[in-house]
């Protein structure tokens, strides 16, 4: 099994306030016994806030892997209080996959090429993706 592709929500308009049953969602085991999701950054210069969401009663850690290319950085550590949601608005250029990485695509059953690829120890952190509006 495979990381879990995550749906984007894109917000359409300025002052509007835009409800989600379901914004988040769970992420998949990988072989590797890790747990994972990813989604594509396909829109150009679009920003991207990420939402993540603890649901267990102990602390959790989710990484953001970092992207290939050359304004590629270290990967993000996002720490997780019990029953906390973080925002963090990602910058393209430091977690966007740029370059093959077999490693991650091990994990994705597919090309990593234009993902942004998240893991975690653990099945009770969910992510929710939001493109914001320009």
């Amino acid at each position: 099994m495979s990381y879990s592709k995550l749906t984007e929500k894109k917000l359409e308009k300025m002052n509007e306030m835009k409800g989600y049953s379901a914004l988040c969602e769970s992420m998949t085991a990988a072989s590797d016994g890790s747990y994972g999701a990813f989604f594509e950054m396909k829109e150009r210069d679009a920003k991207y806030l990420l939402v993540v969401e603890n649901t267990s009663t102990a602390a959790r850690n989710v990484k953001v892997l970092a992207g290939g290319g050359p304004f590629a950085s270290v990967d993000l550590t996002l720490e997780l209080a019990a029953k906390q949601i973080g925002l963090v608005q990602l910058d393209s250029g430091r977690f966007k996959q740029m370059e093959k990485n077999s490693a991650v695509e091990a994990c994705l059953d597919s090309s990593a090429l234009g993902k942004v690829v998240l893991a975690c120890a653990n099945a009770d952190v969910k992510v929710g993706v939001l493109v914001t509006v320009q």
